[in-house]
């Protein structure tokens, strides 16, 4: 980390297609700067990890159409919150400790959806050489208003960078955001399908069939032996009703009417007992032959 003062020079406008396209439109008809943004954005696409080795491979590209001298790109660590150096090009570009904060703290560099590109002068010999200066542009990684990284290019020459060096730089920043986005997007999504896959691995390797299909014979024997019992009492219901319904001289007609009820009553709860009965059981072959779900992502 080094001491220095930071100050904006550039608002970004690379930070989407349409922002992109409005900075073209102000290239004055210069090809050559056309052709490089064009460039930048299939570098930067080809980012497919946020590994320091693809990092660099990227910065690598992006250096020889840009021409700084050094760069590091700063992430967000997931734990901490705070920025740290993710991949280095050549010499480490420091974080610029001034008066706004703590140059690690996202927060510091979080400003308007515009991302201005600062610049910070420094002593060359914080990149290896004799005398002169340095000059770095920070330009954060936005997306929307959200920062998820940052990247520092250093330029060792007494003069500021050109300001289509600082125009890069903030493109450099928009689409380096939009790839390091699209990775931990897809980080996410592999880790998802990853544990998905863990779970359908675990389901279908699980002893499931044991536990669960002797827990079901048992229930099934226990209503079998209920059933039973209740045909047995309705059996005994049915049959002292019926004696009492023959003797018509020892009951009157309402108690007649009230034995017929009962009757009634008892037959229907043995045909829904019946039912009960007729209910499927799973047995241990059904269970074998249930397809197994897959996951797609």
């Amino acid at each position: 980390m080094i001491s220095c003062l930071r100050s904006s020079v550039f608002q970004s406008e690379g930070t989407t297609v349409n922002e992109i396209g409005r900075l073209l439109k102000h290239s004055d008809g210069d090809d050559q700067l056309f052709e490089k943004i064009v460039s930048i954005k299939r570098i930067t696409e080809s980012l497919d990890n946020t590994t320091e080795e693809k990092l660099a491979t990227v910065l690598g590209a992006l250096r020889r159409l840009v021409g700084f001298d050094a760069a590091t790109v700063y992430l967000i660590n997931s734990k901490s919150k705070r920025l740290f150096a993710a991949a280095t090009l050549l010499n480490p570009v420091d974080l610029c400790a001034d008066s706004s904060g703590d140059p690690t703290d996202p927060e510091s560099w979080e400003g308007s959806s515009d991302s201005p590109v600062s610049m910070s002068v420094v002593p060359a010999a914080a990149f290896g050489s004799a005398d002169g200066r340095a000059h770095i542009l920070s330009a954060p990684m936005m997306v929307q208003e959200r920062l998820n990284g940052l990247l520092n290019l250093a330029f060792i020459a007494n003069d500021p960078p050109s300001r289509e060096a600082i125009r890069l730089a903030g493109v450099l920043g928009g689409q380096m955001a939009s790839a390091v986005e699209r990775c931990q997007y897809r980080h996410k999504l592999t880790a998802l399908y990853e544990t998905l896959s863990k779970l359908e691995t675990t389901q279908r390797l699980a002893p499931r069939s044991g536990p669960r299909l002797q827990s079901l014979d048992e229930a099934h024997e226990m209503l079998v032996s209920i059933s039973h019992e209740v045909n047995n009492s309705l059996s005994v219901i049915i049959g002292n009703v019926q004696c009492l319904l023959m003797e018509k001289e020892s009951t009157d007609d309402p108690s007649q009417d009230r034995l017929h009820r009962i009757e009634s009553a008892a037959i229907k709860i043995g045909a829904v007992n019946k039912r009960l009965l007729q209910i499927p059981v799973i047995t241990r072959q059904d269970d074998e032959n249930q397809n197994d779900f897959t996951v797609k992502v």
